[in-house]
């Protein structure tokens, strides 16, 4: 099968089983994928799910060789339907599904790459789209009105778990760019996500002897310093009070008149 559930004793791996393309994405997996999940919710015993690929690799995408296949092969006219039926699965799942044991596996000398590169692709994305931090227009939306969400969360959800860095501008793409939250709501949204997947991810590189104490209890104490500063100071305040401050010291003290762009140039 293109994915099949390993069951353990209390918990399950949900294996992406197509090594030799890399655990590429195809209709079948979808299929696959469902009916382990369905396997997953008729077992009690089962208490949480780890979402990991075979071979070494989690998944390289889209199998773009099938997809191109001549002829086409017969899952392809439903493969919408196929996949977005594993996405409800994954959205569904009774237990949670976690990929904090990745990181526990996999070499060290790649967790800088991959986060590398996932900082460089948000970056991009809050360059040349801008609408990624920027609510639309209309209420916020849940999940189940926007289920193209699920994608964004999801993978959020396994990057999170398996490196932490970088993984708030992840949610705030999602939660600002396709749930309309404003950044404020947002903020408070990814907080509450990160502390709920934070505290299982912790609990597994613990397990796994992966955790350095001391410069992980600072850390935790200067951010609750820096969350109560935040609070207290009121930066939007503060801001608007010393704007005009800024509006004079860049007038033309010889004309009273700001300087231009040419001139300031």
């Amino acid at each position: 099968m293109a994915a099949e559930l390993v069951r353990h004793d209390g918990w399950a791996e949900l294996v992406l089983n197509r090594p030799e393309r890399k655990n590429a994405i195809t209709g079948p997996m979808g299929v696959a994928i469902s009916e382990c999940l369905a396997a997953v919710d008729a077992d009690e015993s089962i208490q949480v799910v780890l979402l990991r690929g075979a071979g070494g690799a989690f998944c390289s995408g889209l199998d773009l060789k099938e997809f191109n296949a001549d002829p086409a092969p017969d899952w392809l006219p439903e493969f919408q339907t196929l996949w977005r039926g594993a996405h409800r699965a994954l959205y569904y799942c009774p237990v949670p599904i976690i990929g904090a044991l990745l990181a526990t596996w996999i070499p060290r000398e790649m967790l800088k790459p991959i986060m590398l590169a996932t900082m460089i692709v948000m970056a991009a994305l809050i360059v040349f789209r801008k609408q990624t931090l920027i609510a639309g227009e209309g209420p916020p939306l849940t999940p189940s009105e926007a289920p193209r969400s699920n994608i964004g969360l999801f993978f959020a959800g396994v990057y999170g778990g398996f490196i932490q860095a970088g993984v708030g501008f992840l949610l705030l793409g999602v939660l600002v760019g396709t749930l309309r939250h404003n950044l404020i709501t947002a903020n408070a949204l990814k907080l509450v996500v990160t502390l709920a997947f934070g505290t299982v991810s912790l609990g597994i590189f613990v397990w796994a002897g992966m955790v350095s104490w001391t410069p992980a209890i600072v850390l935790a104490a200067s951010s609750i310093v820096g969350a109560r500063l935040g609070v207290r100071l009121r930066w939007l305040k503060i801001f608007a009070r010393i704007q005009p401050i800024f509006a004079i010291a860049l007038a033309d003290p010889g004309l009273g008149r700001p300087i231009s762009r040419s001139a300031a140039s």
